[in-house]
């Protein structure tokens, strides 16, 4: 499991997800100068496709919210996160039993409460402020010295060691399963450690992912600005800051305009399923609304992010900046899993770029 890159791990907010390029939005001009054939069949199926693709993927995001890491990894190893048993993060191990168990299903039951779609949309709505910094970073100093947390990175970076061996014989692959058993049992108990701590010492889930939602949020918008615009280079700059807060009310004005055009597409195409008709192929507004979402979660913060928030970082100077862009990218998150668990809000802000998808509902 290698440590994810810059690019992998903060924001790549322009077409992020679900492209990994870098380009910044959905490639209109080749569409447009002629892609053949295929793109008019697109074109014409894109009423009901995405229809079908707002209502599922607005009905995951209300489900779901936020699929926590935990669940995540219990998932790729097997595990089971309903029954406390059956993978290393399942409950049986370490001696810690059906307790354990319960543990982690209380504190997967705490994040999902706390990531309902309409509270993620409060947290944003709320404007960032020093206060949210100041604490950020107090947070992560503290959790760097956390014994469980340390203890998981210490089995993380052994594990690494005997993967950049290669010994694939019989002794080097049971080295390999027990410094991965080691691993996972780290795992699960830095996961209730962190549980622990913010329930504790940070007043809950809702406050410490609403603080890390709305730092995110910033920083993803300030990297949506800069290559956007090509003469700016520097996300941390005070041009960047200035340049957010100018641009911030037309975008969240036509982002709006664009959102209010694709529910009407929606409402309009739930009527016609319900009447037996088939959804309107020329109607591409739904599909615009689509593309809108899709530009990226800095794009979503521009629009749904108050002023105030820009405010408190044009305030801050471009090291201050600086060093709150590298918090969220930190050595503090060796793993690309662990990382978006603990203190990067990459995950989080994908969370509100896809409740924004509940906007489209017909019955919204």
């Amino acid at each position: 499991m290698n440590k994810p890159t810059h690019d992998q791990q903060v924001y790549s907010p322009a077409t992020q997800p679900p492209s990994g390029g870098s380009g910044s939005g959905f490639p209109w001009g080749k569409v447009l100068a002629g892609c053949g054939c295929l793109t008019v069949l697109l074109m014409f199926c894109a009423g009901g496709a995405v229809f079908f693709m707002i209502q599922k993927g607005s009905e995951f995001a209300e489900e779901n919210g936020l699929k926590d890491i935990a669940e995540m990894i219990e998932e790729m190893e097997g595990g089971s996160g309903s029954s406390g048993s059956g993978g290393p993060l399942g409950g049986a191990e370490s001696g810690n039993g059906e307790g354990s168990a319960d543990i982690q299903r209380e504190a997967r039951q705490r994040k999902e409460d706390a990531l309902d779609v309409e509270k993620i949309r409060a947290y944003i709505n709320e404007p960032l402020t020093k206060k949210d910094i100041r604490e950020h970073h107090e947070f992560v100093e503290e959790w760097k010295s956390d014994p469980a947390y340390k203890n998981w990175v210490e089995q993380f970076e052994k594990m690494k060691e005997l993967n950049k061996k290669k010994d694939e014989s019989v002794t080097g692959n049971l080295k390999a399963i027990g410094q991965s058993a080691k691993w996972m049992n780290a795992a699960k108990t830095v996961m209730e450690a962190f549980d622990k701590k913010v329930r504790e010492e940070e007043g809950g889930y809702e406050k410490y992912y609403g603080r890390l939602m709305r730092i995110g949020g910033v920083v993803a918008a300030s990297d949506t600005i800069t290559k956007s615009n090509r003469k700016l280079k520097d996300a941390n700059s005070d041009a960047v800051a200035k340049r957010m807060l100018e641009e911030r009310p037309e975008i969240a004005k036509q982002y709006k305009k664009n959102l209010a055009e694709a529910k009407k597409a929606v409402a309009e195409a739930e009527k016609r399923k319900k009447a037996g008709q088939e959804p309107n192929p020329g109607d591409m507004a739904a599909l615009g609304g689509l593309m809108t979402i899709m530009q990226g979660p800095g794009t979503v913060a521009l629009a749904r992010m108050p002023e105030g928030s820009f405010e408190t970082w044009k305030k801050l100077s471009p090291e201050e900046r600086k060093k709150l862009r590298e918090s969220l990218t930190d050595s503090i998150a060796p793993g690309p899993y662990f990382g978006l668990f603990a203190v990067n809000p990459a995950g989080l802000i994908m969370t509100a770029y896809m409740a924004e998808l509940d906007e489209l509902k017909p019955d919204k």
